[in-house]
C-alpha cells in the first residue's frame, strides 16, 4: 500500500473534471492510499490566519508522508507548483499530469519527476508502475520549454 498527495488546483471547470477522475482511479486502487487537498484541507476563500496555517501545515505534513506524488499541471496552479517543489526537495517521486500536452513541457518539472504522463492511461501505467518498483522512471523525451 503507497501513500499517494495529490496536488493539483481544482478551480475551473477542467482542473475540477481532471481531479474527479484521478481521486477516483486512487480511490478504487487496492494498493493506493490518497491524500487529496481538495477533500482533506480544503481552505474557504475568506479563511482566518489560523485556518489557512492549519491547511498549509496538513498538506506539508502529508506531502513529507506521501510515498508518490501526482501533480496535475493543468492552468500551473501556483500551489500545484509550489506542493511539487517540496516533494522534490525531500526526495519524494513525482508523476505529472498533463492532459492532453501537445507543446513543450518545463524543463525543471521534466527532470523532477519520474514521469510525465498526458493521457489517464498513462497517468495509471506510470503509477503502476512505481507500485511495483519504487525505481520505476520514465523520463520525459518531448519538447521542453
Amino acid at each position: 500500500m503507497i501513500q499517494v498527495y495529490l496536488a493539483s488546483g481544482w478551480f475551473s471547470p477542467t482542473q475540477r473534471e481532471e481531479v474527479d477522475v484521478i481521486e477516483s482511479w486512487c480511490d478504487n486502487h487496492k494498493d493506493i492510499t490518497l491524500y487529496s487537498p481538495r477533500r482533506e484541507s480544503n481552505c474557504p476563500p475568506t479563511a482566518d490566519e489560523s485556518t489557512q496555517k492549519k491547511v498549509f501545515s496538513a498538506n506539508i505534513v502529508n506531502i513529507v508522508k506521501a510515498s508518490l506524488v501526482i501533480v496535475n499541471t493543468r492552468d500551473k496552479d501556483l500551489g500545484t507548483i509550489f506542493e511539487a517543489g517540496v516533494a522534490f526537495s525531500r526526495k519524494i517521486p513525482i508523476i505529472y499530469f498533463a492532459q492532453g500536452l501537445t507543446g513543450t513541457f518545463n524543463l525543471m518539472l521534466s527532470q523532477s519527476g519520474i514521469a510525465v504522463s498526458t493521457t489517464y492511461h498513462e497517468l495509471a501505467k506510470h503509477v503502476n508502475g512505481f507500485i511495483q518498483n519504487p525505481r520505476y522512471t520514465s523520463p520525459y523525451t518531448g519538447v521542453i520549454e
